[in-house]
């Protein structure tokens, strides 16, 4: 059909106009995944907080019960809470080599060792010859310490009596001080055990020029003890060393010796050490008479000192 229109052309006939459709929306992959993930977290939640309805039994947690808080103790003491600064220590200087020292001898030990020895030669002198008829003694003992003892064997008590006498009188005044007689019976005769001190006096009034012209070794020492006690009627019997030590710069050799011999000749031996005065201290002296009463066995402990080198 043709359509005129009113300028008189001819109209063509128009084409059909086509309606474009719009495209179809679909899920995409990316949404899917999401999906995919959220259920599974929904899953897992669902499976801890409520395990009940996947047949799971339900877990309890048990908390433990608070402990009771105690107080604390208030002491005296005040703890420090400052923090303690560790100061760095420096190394210690190394000690300086010193020179070799003199040897240094002093003269107070050999003052003392002279007086020392001089004492108890003089009480083991006095002690023994106090002893007259009707009494006899079984022990004199004088030590370093100034102490004596005599154990003595008589009659009656006037004879003990008599020696305390004749003891004083050969000792200095001031000398000596009994401080214990003890007096036994026995089958009719006393038994006394006469102890107390002796006393050097004041040194300063005596010989204050102490020499020891030389010193000798212990070997030698046996030697000038032999020659005065076969002077005097004594043999050694033992001379044995005890002790070495080193102190006060000088060399020390404790001895004990050991000297057989006459009763009567006792007080010339110790007497006769004495004069010699050799270079070693006595510690201690002691007399015991044998059965027989003519032999006494004399007991000396003594310390030989040289100087060290």
């Amino acid at each position: 059909m043709l359509r005129i229109n009113l300028l008189g052309k001819e109209e063509k006939p128009s084409k059909p106009v086509k309606q474009k459709r719009a495209p179809k929306k679909g899920i995409s992959i990316k949404t899917i995944i999401y999906l995919i993930i959220l259920l599974i977290s929904i899953g897992l939640a669902a499976y801890t907080y409520f395990p009940q309805f996947f047949g799971k039994p339900e877990t309890v947690v048990y908390l433990p019960k608070p402990k009771p808080k105690i107080a604390p103790v208030i002491t005296d003491t005040v703890q420090d809470t400052t923090k303690q600064v560790i100061e760095k220590k420096e190394p210690e200087p190394k000690p300086k080599i010193q020179p070799p020292q003199p040897r240094v001898i002093k003269e107070d030990y050999l003052v003392n060792v002279y007086f020392t020895n001089l004492m108890e030669i003089n009480g083991y002198s006095a002690l023994r010859s106090a002893v007259t008829e009707g009494t006899e003694y079984t022990l004199i003992t004088v030590d370093e310490e100034n102490h004596f003892l005599a154990e003595l064997i008589s009659n009656s008590k006037d004879n003990i009596a008599q020696y305390n006498i004749n003891l004083k009188s050969r000792i200095p005044e001031g000398g000596i001080k009994i401080i214990d007689v003890d007096e036994k019976f026995n089958k009719n005769k006393l038994t006394s055990y006469i102890s107390g001190y002796l006393y050097s006096g004041d040194r300063s009034k005596r010989e204050t020029e102490i020499s020891f012209e030389k010193f000798y070794n212990p070997s030698e020492i046996k030697s000038k003890i032999n020659k005065i006690a076969l002077e005097n009627g004594f043999t050694i019997k033992l001379f044995k060393t005890q002790r070495v030590f080193e102190k006060d710069n000088y060399k020390r050799t404790v001895i004990l010796l050991k000297l057989q011999g006459r009763d009567r000749n006792s007080v010339y031996f110790v007497e006769g050490l004495k004069k010699e005065n050799l270079n070693f201290a006595i510690q201690k002296i002691s007399g015991v008479p044998e059965p027989n009463k003519e032999n006494v066995l004399i007991a000396i402990s003594l310390e030989v000192f040289v100087p060290s080198i």
